[in-house]
């Protein structure tokens, strides 16, 4: 018996040929882009990172810094809010990040590369958000931030990060006075819509919608930004 063929690709001019059996070859066809999520392939949806760079001047004895410092590399991603759970229309997402952080003081690092997980939406007390998003006017900066004063079970209490282009706030609550704004995160809701059939590539799927009510301050998709959930 002949054993599976071999097709070959040319990748690039210089980076030489990759080789793939015909057998796995058949998955290449069914890459999803990267506002696809397929449920059954994965459990996060991954939308964005986010960044924390320590000022160089903190990490040198010699400036005669006092003050600590964060080194943070975050990815931002939704997940089923129960697992399990039946996925159809109102079906409830949770927002969470996870990521590696490192902190020191001047020159000593006391944390290296520690991985940490968060639930974005966890509520403190009462209806005290743990986390915000943050928004200027101008659009440029736009930051996960964590709420004064809390602290997470490891000890790191950084203030906020930066991270890409993800939501926007929207530009009514913005004025004279007020050039950023901030939504807390435990207030708005992430949920299944628009479940039908043929939604992508004839497959049953669904849109995710961001709902802020009981706040005057909405929240949305950020430009451009698409996302879609498949079932199957």
């Amino acid at each position: 018996m002949l054993g599976p063929k071999l097709l070959l690709f040319i990748v690039g001019s210089v980076s030489g040929a990759t080789a793939f059996s015909s057998t796995s070859i058949l998955s290449l066809k069914d890459w999803d882009p990267s506002y696809v999520w397929r449920l059954s392939a994965k459990d996060k949806f991954f939308l964005t990172s986010c960044w924390r760079i320590p000022n160089p001047e903190n990490l040198l004895d010699q400036h005669g810094s006092s003050e600590g410092w964060f080194h943070i590399d975050m990815w931002v991603y939704l997940t089923l809010l129960e697992k399990g759970q039946a996925i159809t229309n109102n079906t409830k997402l949770q927002l969470r990040a996870e990521g590696y952080f490192i902190s020191g003081k001047g020159s000593t690092v006391y944390r290296n590369k520690q991985f940490s997980e968060y639930n974005l939406q966890e509520t403190l007390s009462a209806t005290d958000a743990r986390f915000n998003w943050t928004e200027e006017e101008s659009g440029v900066v736009k930051k996960i931030s964590l709420i004064t004063g809390a602290q997470d079970v490891h000890n790191q209490d950084f203030e906020s990060v930066l991270c890409k282009e993800l939501f926007n706030i929207d530009k009514a609550v913005f004025n004279e006075r007020n050039t950023n704004a901030d939504i807390k995160l435990n207030q708005v809701q992430f949920t299944l819509s628009d479940c039908k059939d043929n939604k992508y590539k004839n497959l049953w799927g669904c849109s995710i919608t961001i709902s802020s009510d009981g706040i005057n301050k909405k929240l949305d998709w950020g430009d451009g930004f698409k996302n879609l959930v498949v079932i199957k």
